[in-house]
Order: C-alpha cells, then sequence, then structure tokens
C-alpha cells in the first residue's frame, strides 16, 4: 500500500503506475473538484490538506511508502515532518518543483528529488537510449549494404575474451541478416582463456601472420568492421589507411578517429561486449546461449568481476545475458589450463618487482607474447598496499605494458597516453590500460643486443615519474 499527498499530474501519474502494478493507493488532495475527478478514475482519494488530514485514514495499516508530490514548499516540509513525527519507520519520498529538495530532506524524507532534477535526468536517458538505438539500426544497415562479398570483422591483435565474443556479436547479426561474415585477428592467439573459449565454443575464427594476408582479407570483402580497438594500427595490425565501415570499442582514444559509416566508441563503458549486447537487444535478434555466455564471460574479465569500470550499461546487459549464461560453460572458461611460460613469467614478476610507496612496476623478461601480462599485473595488485601496478615484457622488438589502479586520484589511460606519446600506443580506463612501444623510441639512442634492455630501464623510469 502507498499514500501520495497531492494529487496533481505527478501524483496522478504515479498513483496510476503503482495500480496497474498491483498495489493500493490512497490520495490526499485538497481541491474537492480533482478528488472527485481521482475518484473518478477508480483512485481511492481523501479530500483533505495534507498538513492536517487524518493520518490514521490516510496511512493505513500495511502502508509501504508515502509519497509528497503536490503543494508548494512550505505545504510539502510541513506534510514531510508530520508524517516523519507520526513513523520513523514509514518510507517518505518528497517532489519539489523548485530547489527544495535539501530542504526536505532535513524534514524528514528519505528520498527528496527536484522536478528540474527529475526531468533532465530523464531526457538524458531517453536521449542517449535513441542515440544507441539509432546506432544499432546504422550497424545493421551497414552489416545490410556489405551483402556482396560480405562483412571482414577483425579483431585487436592476441584477441582476448572481450572482442572475440564482441566479434561473434557481430557475426550473429550478419547472420540474422544473411550476410556472410568471417572474424580475423592478427598474430597469435596464447592467452588461455581465449583459447578455451574458441575450443569450447567452435568459434571459427582465422588466424592471419603477414601485412599481405591482411591486405587480401579485406580485399575479399565488401566492408571491414573492427571491434574492441577505436582505430587501425592501435593494438591491432590493421595498416593505417585501412577505415572500418563498423567500429564498436569501449576505450577510451586521444587519437583521430577516421569517420566510417557505423561508430559507436563509448569510454565509459567497461566492456565492448555490453556494447554488443545493447545492440542485439536494440535489434530484437535471439540470443544464443553459447553467445551470451560467451558475452557474460567478456564483460566480466574486462571488469575484473564487475568490480571495475564497470556502468549502468554494463549492468543491464550482464541482467539480460543472465538468463541465457549456461553456468557450467562459464566455468570452463574462467579454469583454463596455463602455460608453462606464463607460470615462469609469473616467478620472473614476483622477482623483479620494485614497489614505491603504493606503485609496483615488474618486468617479466622476453616473452614469446603478451597473454601473461594481465595475468602478472593481476597478481602484483594483489600485494598488501599497492594501489597502481604495471607489468612490462619484451615481445617482437616492442615493450608491451598492462596496467591496473585503484588510486581515484590517477587516471591510468591518460597518464601512459601522455607519458609515451609519439612512442607507440598507451592508453585505456582510469582503472586499466595498457600499450605497445617501440624499442627504438625507448632506447635512447642505444642499438644492437642492449637497445631491448635500455628500453625496458628507460620505460620503467618513465613509469615511475609518470605515476608517483
Amino acid at each position: 500500500m502507498y499514500t501520495i499527498m497531492g494529487g496533481g499530474a505527478i501524483g496522478f501519474r504515479l498513483a496510476r503506475m503503482l495500480k496497474d502494478r498491483g498495489a493500493t493507493v490512497t490520495i490526499v488532495e485538497l481541491d474537492p473538484e480533482r478528488a472527485v475527478w481521482l475518484e473518478g478514475q477508480g483512485l481511492r482519494c481523501l479530500c483533505a490538506d495534507m498538513r492536517a488530514v487524518d493520518l490514521g485514514a490516510a496511512i493505513p495499516v500495511g502502508t509501504k511508502a508515502a509519497i509528497v508530490a503536490g503543494g508548494d514548499q512550505p505545504t510539502g516540509e510541513a506534510a514531510v515532518r508530520r508524517l516523519r513525527e507520526s513513523s520513523k519507520d514509514l518510507i517518505i519520498m518528497a517532489v519539489s518543483s523548485d530547489e527544495g529538495a535539501e530542504a526536505l530532506r532535513k524534514a524528514g524524507a528519505d528520498i527528496a528529488l527536484g522536478v528540474p532534477e527529475v526531468q533532465s535526468s530523464s531526457l538524458l536517458r531517453e536521449v542517449e537510449d535513441l542515440e544507441v538505438r539509432r546506432l544499432s539500426q546504422a550497424i545493421l544497415a551497414t552489416v545490410r549494404s556489405s551483402a556482396p562479398k560480405g562483412l571482414a570483422i577483425f579483431c585487436h591483435d592476441n584477441p582476448d575474451a572481450d572482442t572475440l565474443a564482441s566479434a561473434w556479436a557481430l557475426q550473429h547479426i550478419c547472420e540474422h541478416a544473411h550476410v556472410k561474415a568471417v572474424i580475423y585477428y592478427i598474430g597469435v592467439m596464447n592467452m588461455p582463456q581465449s583459447k578455451e573459449l574458441v575450443k569450447l565454443l567452435g568459434l571459427k575464427i582465422k588466424a592471419l601472420s603477414t601485412a599481405q594476408e591482411v591486405l587480401e582479407a579485406i580485399a575479399t570483402h565488401s566492408k571491414l568492421a573492427l571491434v574492441d580497438s577505436a582505430r587501425p594500427g592501435e593494438n591491432n595490425s590493421l595498416p593505417p589507411t585501412a577505415v572500418p565501415a563498423i567500429v564498436v570499442d569501449h576505450h577510451s582514444t586521444n587519437m583521430s578517429v577516421k569517420p566510417g559509416e557505423a561508430y559507436d566508441i563509448r569510454g565509459n563503458v567497461g566492456s565492448t561486449s555490453s556494447l554488443m549486447t545493447a545492440h542485439i537487444i536494440d535489434l530484437g535478434i535471439p540470443m544464443d546461449v553459447k553467445l551470451a555466455t560467451a558475452l557474460f564471460y567478456g564483460m566480466k574479465t574486462d571488469t575484473a568481476g564487475f568490480t571495475s569500470n564497470v556502468s549502468t550499461a554494463d549492468l543491464m546487459a550482464a541482467a539480460y545475458l543472465s538468463a541465457y549464461v549456461y553456468k557450467p560453460l562459464l566455468d570452463m572458461f574462467e579454469l583454463p589450463p596455463m602455460p608453462r611460460t606464463t607460470l615462469n613469467a609469473l616467478g620472473m614478476a614476483l622477482g623483479d618487482r620494485e614497489v614505491r610507496k603504493h606503485l609496483s612496476i615488474a618486468y617479466l623478461g622476453e616473452l614469446p607474447d603478451r597473454s601473461a601480462l594481465p595475468v602478472a599485473v593481476d597478481l602484483l595488485m594483489q600485494e598488501e598496499g599497492v594501489q597502481t601496478a604495471v607489468a612490462l615484457a619484451l615481445v617482437e622488438n616492442a615493450v608491451h605494458l598492462s596496467a591496473r589502479n585503484k588510486d581515484k586520484r590517477l587516471h591510468l589511460g591518460e597518464a601512459l597516453h601522455l607519458a609515451f606519446k609519439g612512442m607507440g600506443s598507451a592508453g585505456g580506463h582510469a582503472s586499466s590500460a595498457g600499450g605497445q612501444l617501440r624499442v627504438e623510441a625507448l632506447a635512447g639512442g642505444t642499438q644492437g643486443n642492449e637497445a631491448g634492455a635500455k628500453a625496458v630501464e628507460n620505460a620503467k623510469a618513465m613509469l615511475f615519474e609518470a605515476l608517483k
């Protein structure tokens, strides 16, 4: 049961919404004509001043909450005080037509909202929802226009669970539109979770190893799509001249992005899987159990188990997917076998790490790929007192970084981008970031076999300076 003080436009709409949900509602309305009209709408109404109404009649036993939604500011405050004096346990919500929300809270309201604030928030949500719906339609239109030779969907290099699930989701949209789509990645897939996801789901994905193979793959399709990466050459080996028709990515980027047909780049969202889930929902495409499990896992890995970089969009996507997720399959993704190279790299990280105040930095040595970096940096973050951690490794004549942060004063992605500007690509979120830096740019003129060691040494020094 609910009681609404004030039967004006707001009070009436609240009463109808609550009644439609099966609740019993009592309205207190001062205007006799309005009270008669409310009764005619099938609502129980007491014609009385909210400041003097018999609370025994207005607040029946079992009432969950009272909502003050009418009258001027002094009347609202007086009604809230009277309600609070009558009960310490009653939930009281008050709506203010001006800037008086704080005064209503002081009078005893548990929740006080200003109408302009509510209207602005509601309008912003509507605009954002409309923008996402239009992006969904733009993606679908672009997919359909690639029908002659299909769509080439590119992941970033050494793809993780988030990019793989996102690519599969875009391929799912293509299948629904009866358009051929092929998923590609460049380099070697070495992350244990990625290998397990591909193996268990039977995901069809093609590996490319040379620049010529990349160009041939692009040429054999009508259009190009890029997921979990914002632009060609940024954490991927696409040629800088490539212009993707579709880009879906959750990483913030300070670099210019060439215009395509459907770009959804939102740095305030925790995973690209969340964005792709929203597009599938908006397009009304049926969800597949295996795809849902992959998308949910992609969200979980990129948000550290929904504890970092989590937005409303992530939570809404997770809530939708939870009805489809196959838990035994999810468990298999989360506990994949760990390669010996990763275990050795973890040992190297623990022995090499240098901690200054709340910052921990460790070098993992020269590795065949970067898959051990995120595992190592997560381990570094578990040390007592550490707020920010960075793991480095030499991979194919480049210094790769993986970083984590829980210091609210620091935006990790921006700090890395500024520290290594012009030396490669580096950036990301406030709490999670990474980079790929050129050895020659870091080595300071050192040549030959010593260049790598000098590059790592200089990168460490720059990190301690940038993140202090």
